[in-house]
């Protein structure tokens, strides 16, 4: 059920708000721009400044946001984005969607799943060409750069209950391959400074990437948390692709057999 509440989460990543209005809310100074515009800001400059309220102008806080995911409304709902032309801000304004486009949205999402999923079994067994990992620090971290090492990644977010919990686990793993020629990313599509903020009471051993969407997208991650092993010749050997007992043993044995 916990993969499932984040499939749904990530399906609805840009839907909120069960008290929106029919006209729709629209800063001043600004423009409406699509997804792909977005993606293209938060790429060329991941420090921009983003807000997002309700379709009424309210500013949709973390209280809010939480009961709409606790209360399974947050899919229901979806953004629209404005960047204000003087400030260069976002805003993400969401409102309620209708029962139509909810449909549609549904159906586009499991044929989405489907595919991906396709793609996933594809990817399992192949080598990977490139691989491009900026972390906190500024450092990249590439195919040529990690040669010889077998590479775990961890793909999370800071909002992720089960991520969350499973970091002593990954600490623990870490921590039994120090010696050995093993490295560990956790990825997130999170921004640095959601990050920083969010590490400064957690504790994760693994060197974090943030703002990892074109990596996630590549893998087509279904769920979170998900877990990549890749072998010292880029070949990926190992994909958890359902929920399974002793999850942690089985990769450590994984990344033995490797070594």
């Amino acid at each position: 059920m916990a993969h499932q509440h984040f499939i749904l989460f990530i399906f609805s990543l840009f839907i909120t708000n069960i008290y929106a209005q029919n006209d729709l809310y629209k800063p001043a100074n600004s423009k409406e721009i699509n997804f792909t515009t977005y993606q293209e800001l938060r790429k060329s400059e991941p420090n921009i400044k983003i807000k997002s309220v309700l379709n009424n102008g309210t500013i949709l806080n973390k209280q809010k946001y939480d009961s709409l995911v606790a209360n399974a409304e947050f899919s229901k709902l979806k953004s629209v984005m404005f960047l204000d032309t003087l400030s260069n801000e976002v805003t993400l304004v969401y409102k309620k969607q209708s029962k139509e486009d909810l449909k549609k949205n549904e159906e586009k999402f499991k044929l989405k799943q489907k595919d991906d999923k396709n793609i996933r079994k594809k990817l399992n067994g192949t080598a990977i060409s490139e691989l491009e990992l900026k972390d906190l620090n500024g450092t990249i971290h590439t195919l040529e750069s990690l040669k010889e090492k077998v590479i775990v990644l961890n793909f999370w977010f800071t909002q992720c209950k089960p991520c969350v919990a499973e970091f002593p686990d990954l600490n623990e793993l870490k921590a039994k391959f120090d010696s050995e020629k093993v490295v560990f990313f956790a990825v997130s599509w999170n921004d640095i400074s959601t990050i920083n903020t969010f590490m400064k009471k957690h504790k994760l051993d693994y060197t974090i990437i943030p703002n990892g969407n074109k990596i996630i997208d590549y893998f087509k991650i279904p769920h979170y948390p998900y877990n990549i092993i890749i072998d010292q010749k880029g070949t990926i050997e190992y994909i958890d692709e359902t929920m399974s007992f002793n999850i942690f043993k089985k990769m450590e044995n994984k990344i033995k057999n490797l070594l």
